[in-house]
């Protein structure tokens, strides 16, 4: 089998069009899921009046109901496919040129065929290189499509009305390589033709490893035959004459009658009759196709065409791919429905499609096209599609732009918090630096007290031998939980009497004074005053205070032995004590 051409990636839901017949245009919808399957959601035909204004007219009307009744019609990305009609196909070899030289040759060269009165015509057009020419191998050979564009805008107008802008025009033979898949095992290989019988007309088009090389326009149609049968027949004394009606059941029934006809009748008409008549449409239809293949022979260098594939709705025919097998001597088959297609709708609609795939066949191949070559789309419906994919990727800009935006919104939250958590980290370190500050400073402040009090305490230890003996004492009694931060030996102060004043004092010399002093106790009872810390849990320094105070009672210096003040810091987890003492000597 020919080998397909590389397309770009398909669109998810796809509207392909047929308008290559004047007697109407076939639609087929279809879905693509992400499983890679492709079912065929709609399809059918809009009859058109052959001829004359009203013929349009049922092409608008036709397409007005479609979108209306079809929701999902709207939503899909609409092929347009044309025929031969006003369109050239054709294959040209150029010599090395720049790409302007060639658009300009590919341009003059199909102005050339479709204006051979001399007019001014637009062309729409457009070309792709297909290789090396066979024939001069220093020459390009290029694809080449065309068509006038005021033909073109006139179909596409009809749809662009519904709001449906066609994402791709076409011409049906390009379309035809979708559906190699369609064609019987070994019957498209190298050079190959597909012949597209219409109604009044029909298309033969010749294909190349997988690629669309040459078409022709026969002049020649299913309706040939329809006409040649209901032609007078003279049977046992008799003229029979069937209608159009009776000769396209004629035609389902029993099709080209071959040599089974013998002795058959049909509405009191002999099958070999019949079959007569039919036989001067088949001997044109298969001259035409043989002057066809002879000229495309000579023209592609003596290459044989390998096999013929019907399809079009004229090639439901009964026996007509038997009669051009034998007739050509190519082997000739009919086209048959994928088999990986799906259609939706149940096991009836199903049966419908399958049925009528050949009247559907170019339809559905140009809803199997992508973004790929022979794009005839005018300039304004071309200028559309570029506004349309300026706002498609402004749209995702601005998508883009938020996502930045939230994620820049997000980094200098996050940041912001870290810094704050860096803050309070700080901030908790300067409290408990300024607190050991203050610490420090309370510290420093205790040792010059203790050191003045150490001071004192020597030059009291140097006027009694007794206080050596009594700070030995209290060393002893000293845990090593618990430090000492000051001891001060002195006198108790004495007490006011309760509700009065404190004696005034009175001058030395006076007569009051000496009284009182003579009144007052010789000495006032010595007091040791002890001050320390210690940082150990609350429980033991208690335990530790305790045995403190024992010692010291059991150390015969000392009486009235008791803890004065207690007092925890919880910022410093520090614990602060006071014992008082009378001393016995």
């Amino acid at each position: 089998m020919g080998k397909k051409i590389k397309t770009t990636q398909p669109w998810p839901l796809v509207l392909g069009v047929d308008w290559g017949s004047p007697q109407g245009i076939k639609y087929v919808l279809i879905r693509r899921t992400a499983a890679s399957r492709t079912y065929v959601d709609l399809f059918g035909k809009i009859p058109i009046t052959a001829g004359g204004p009203e013929s349009f007219y049922d092409a608008v009307q036709g397409v007005h109901e479609l979108f209306l009744r079809e929701k999902k019609a709207r939503k899909a990305k609409l092929v347009l496919g044309l025929g031969t009609e006003r369109l050239v196909l054709k294959k040209e070899s150029f010599p090395p040129l720049s790409s302007k030289e060639v658009r300009q040759a590919v341009l003059f060269g199909l102005q050339k065929e479709l204006d051979r009165e001399g007019g001014d015509s637009v062309i729409v057009y457009d070309f792709s290189a297909v290789g090396k020419d066979p024939a001069v191998p220093e020459n390009t050979e290029y694809l080449c499509i065309g068509a006038e564009e005021s033909f073109v805008s006139e179909r596409a107008n009809v749809f662009a009305s519904e709001g449906a802008i066609p994402v791709k025009i076409t011409s049906n033979t390009l379309s035809l390589v979708n559906l190699l898949s369609a064609f019987p095992d070994g019957m498209a290989p190298g050079r190959f033709c597909v012949l597209d019988i219409g109604a009044s007309r029909s298309v033969l088009a010749f294909f190349r490893d997988g690629q669309a090389d040459f078409q022709r326009d026969l002049v020649i149609g299913g309706d040939d035959f329809t006409k040649a049968i209901t032609g007078t027949i003279f049977h046992e004394g008799r003229a029979i004459q069937f209608t159009t009606k009776e000769a396209l059941e004629f035609k389902y029934k029993y099709g080209y009658p071959l040599g089974f006809s013998e002795g058959m009748t049909f509405r009191g008409a002999p099958l070999s009759e019949i079959g007569a008549m039919m036989r001067p449409v088949m001997e044109r239809l298969t001259g035409e196709i043989h002057r066809s293949i002879g000229f495309y022979k000579d023209k592609s260098g003596g290459e044989q065409v390998s096999s013929l594939v019907l399809i079009g709705g004229g090639s439901q025919l009964k026996h007509l791919s038997h009669a051009l097998t034998e007739r050509l001597g190519i082997p000739t088959v009919v086209a048959r429905p994928p088999a990986q297609l799906r259609i939706s709708g149940g096991e009836k609609q199903e049966q419908k499609f399958r049925g009528h795939f050949l009247e559907y066949a170019n339809a559905l191949a140009n809803a199997l096209e992508t973004r790929s070559q022979g794009v005839l789309l005018p300039a304004k419906y071309r200028k559309i599609h570029l506004l349309s994919q300026i706002r498609y990727y402004l749209n995702w800009a601005a998508v883009l732009l938020l996502f930045f935006i939230a994620i820049f919104s997000l980094t200098s939250y996050f940041q912001l918090k870290q810094l704050k958590t860096v803050e309070q980290e700080r901030t908790r370190k300067a409290h408990i630096v300024a607190s050991k500050l203050a610490r420090y400073e309370k510290n420093l402040a205790q040792r010059n007290t203790a050191t003045l009090g150490l001071t004192r305490f020597e030059e009291k230890v140097k006027q009694d031998p007794r206080n050596i003996q009594l700070l030995r004492a209290v060393s002893a009694a000293l845990p090593k939980t618990l430090s000492l931060s000051e001891v001060v030996i002195g006198t108790e102060p004495e007490a006011p009497k309760k509700g009065g004043k404190p004696p005034a004092s009175k001058p030395a010399g006076s007569k009051a004074g000496a009284a009182d002093a003579a009144a007052a106790p010789e000495t006032a009872p010595k007091i040791l005053t002890i001050k320390g810390d210690s940082r150990m849990s609350i429980p033991d320094i208690r335990m530790s205070v305790a045995q403190f105070l024992l010692d010291l009672s059991k150390s015969g210096y000392l009486t009235d032995v008791k803890l004065q003040d207690e007092n925890t810091i919880d910022a410093t987890d520090e614990y602060l004590f006071t014992v008082t003492a009378k001393l016995n000597y």
